[in-house]
């Protein structure tokens, strides 16, 4: 018996059409995090690229917003947030300038097995995407008075001197909201930690 009808002919085109391995580049989309595989040697491989490369490469990934996945090479383990913390270790043993400071770091390692420690996550969540909020408002004010400066081609004393000041004010700016958000943050987790004695 046979099918004529424009119905039938497009589901034969649809199974005679070959379908990718799950697992094979063809198969992945655009919005698929790019897959690092870690070998036993502590190397990382990017799958994407067909490259060996470091944590500070995947540092600048998450910077650049671009998402990936790290997979143990030998059980495909998602080992993701490891490395992250690596990442973390990495910036904070770097420089004197750190993020993570002594007295917070006491503060949440007494977290750990407290009643309250399902509820920290969420909070220091919350408090990085607003301080991450403050900042993406910030700059675009930096920005500004940049191109401001550069568009210029004979700018006076006054105009040179107004971007730059109104640049390094938006900065200025920035920082202290970047400090009164971890400020509220220790600041919180002391009242979390008060509330958990009473």
């Amino acid at each position: 018996m046979q099918h004529s009808s424009p119905a039938w002919a497009a589901l034969s085109r649809r199974w005679a059409k070959p379908h990718p391995d799950p697992g094979s580049p063809a198969a992945a989309t655009a919005d698929d995090p790019v897959v690092i595989k870690k070998y036993a040697n502590r190397r990382l491989y990017d799958t994407a690229a067909s490259r060996y490369i470091t944590r500070d490469h995947l540092a600048r990934m998450v910077k650049d917003g671009q998402a990936f996945k790290v997979v143990n090479a030998r059980t495909g383990a998602d080992i993701t947030r490891n490395i992250l913390m690596q990442i973390v270790v990495d910036a904070e043993t770097r420089g004197t300038t750190h993020l993570l400071s002594s007295d917070f770091l006491r503060r949440l390692i007494r977290f750990y097995g407290d009643p309250l420690q399902a509820a920290v996550p969420a909070y220091l969540d919350a408090s990085i995407a607003t301080l991450a909020g403050n900042r993406d408002k910030a700059a675009p004010k930096a920005d500004t008075a940049h191109t401001a400066a550069a568009s210029d081609e004979t700018p006076t004393a006054a105009h040179a001197e107004a971007p730059n000041a109104e640049a390094e004010q938006s900065a200025h700016d920035q920082l202290d909201a970047l400090k009164r958000q971890l400020d509220l943050m220790q600041e919180e987790i002391d009242r979390l930690a008060v509330n958990k004695k009473g």
